[in-house]
């Protein structure tokens, strides 16, 4: 078993005064744009099956005897860029041994290339995912725009429900993980 703690995301890699001259939006919405924007990016995480662009940091606490040292373990957030910026393993007086990632592989796992110490209870994985504004895909950053731009136009009265465009999709269509 594992269990996630999650941040909210610590910015976007679209500014909210970026998004306001796009939209010609009066001065007084600007609260609303950044909730549309942080909408925009939940859309597109729950569109590609939880592939978060938005930069936060997910800690990850793992049972001990599931993290095995020989194979890859899936990172239960599915980052589209990942870092692990913290490995270690605890026991239960709290001390902590560091063990080192041998290789993130794809976007979603990681291999531990030490043995995990005979007393340790949890393995804590500190992950960082998404994009920053230098990282973002055009093709990403074009479909939040489009995104925010249907949202801020509808404002919850277009009778869709807020669904994504089909101009939306084809570009976030890449990026879309499937289980099988």
């Amino acid at each position: 078993m594992f269990k996630v703690l999650s941040e909210k995301p610590s910015s976007f890699p679209i500014s909210t005064s970026y998004m306001m001259s796009y939209l010609r939006a009066p001065d007084e919405d600007e609260s609303l744009v950044k909730k549309i924007i942080a909408r925009a990016f939940a859309a597109f995480a729950d569109y590609t099956n939880g592939c978060h662009a938005a930069p936060a940091t997910f800690d990850i606490i793992y049972d001990a005897s599931e993290v095995i040292t020989r194979y890859a373990t899936e990172l239960p957030v599915r980052p589209l860029r990942s870092v692990i910026s913290t490995l270690e393993a605890q026991n239960e007086n709290g001390d902590s041994t560091e063990l080192v990632p041998f290789s993130v592989v794809g976007d979603k796992r990681f291999v531990i290339t030490e043995n995990i110490p005979s007393d340790a209870v949890t393995v804590k994985v500190v992950a960082e995912v998404g994009f920053t504004e230098d990282t973002i895909p055009d093709s990403v950053l074009a479909g939040i725009e489009q995104m925010v731009v249907h949202l801020y136009s509808c404002r919850g009265d277009c009778g869709d429900g807020g669904a994504i465009p089909d101009s939306v999709a084809l570009l976030w269509a890449p990026y879309v993980r499937y289980y099988l």
